[in-house]
């Protein structure tokens, strides 16, 4: 009986939560200084402007192509991009030593792209870049959207496209590089100019069950255990077959 309903609280998981995928995610991090905005939260504990604070922001999203609406790859150019309707994303902000991560379970309208055409075919090809840019589609929550940027033409700093690639953290304050961060939510908002960029691999980004799933999981368990308490799974209470 016992192996019974472990089996069926198993199979019950199972169907209310969303499976790991392969494809993975990256995280793409940008530090510089806030050239305009404000915090009417008290979010990251300064009073009202933000302008010239330092930040840290970083956007964890996911680079599968079943994971977005559009894919484009195209190796003539190097280049490679997502965009549309996609998944869940992970938008981590510090200010003033306060950090805020907000989880968002889709992306209304976003793009992932990744450029090499100055490493792979030199300086005056085209340009290297590295551009994530996310806005929170959760049906009913409040707008998040974030975006870190950073291009040249100049330098070769993205090896390939392959977004699962590792870029160590590096310097990107010259004028060779054209950067650009932003970040906004209700009553909050800013404009970075980013001084450093990193990229690294990350774990898929799942979408958290809503609510409404935590309840059907909460009472199916309760049905198993009154199933149980009544004996339903006991085989012993049941009746032997008889044959004609």
């Amino acid at each position: 009986m016992k192996l019974r309903i472990l089996f069926l609280v198993a199979l019950l998981l199972s169907l209310m939560t969303t499976p790991a995928r392969a494809q993975g995610a990256w995280t793409v991090t940008t530090t510089g200084t806030i050239t305009e905005g404000y915090d009417l939260t008290g979010t990251w504990a300064v009073t009202n402007s933000l302008a010239g604070w330092a930040y840290t922001l970083s956007i964890t999203a996911n680079v599968g192509a079943d994971d977005w609406q559009f894919f484009d790859s195209d190796p003539a150019i190097h280049r490679d991009a997502l965009s549309g309707f996609g998944g869940a994303f992970i938008t981590t902000l510090t200010i003033n030593n306060q950090t805020a991560t907000i989880y968002s379970t889709s992306t209304r309208g976003g793009s992932q792209i990744i450029g090499s055409q100055v490493s792979q075919a030199g300086i005056g090809s085209g340009i290297d870049y590295i551009s994530t840019a996310q806005s929170r589609g959760d049906t009913g929550a409040a707008i998040v959207a974030a975006y870190n940027s950073v291009e040249s033409s100049k330098v070769a700093f993205v090896p390939s496209t392959d977004f699962n690639q590792t870029i160590a953290v590096m310097d990107v304050s010259s004028a060779d590089f054209d950067k650009y961060a932003s970040f906004s939510m209700p009553n909050a908002f800013f404009y970075g100019v980013p001084k450093t960029l990193s990229v690294t691999p990350a774990n898929y980004v799942s979408a958290i069950p809503e609510p409404e799933i935590y309840t059907m999981l909460l009472a199916g368990l309760c049905l198993i255990g009154i199933a149980a308490r009544r004996g339903f799974f006991d085989q012993r209470k049941r009746p032997a077959s008889r044959l004609a």
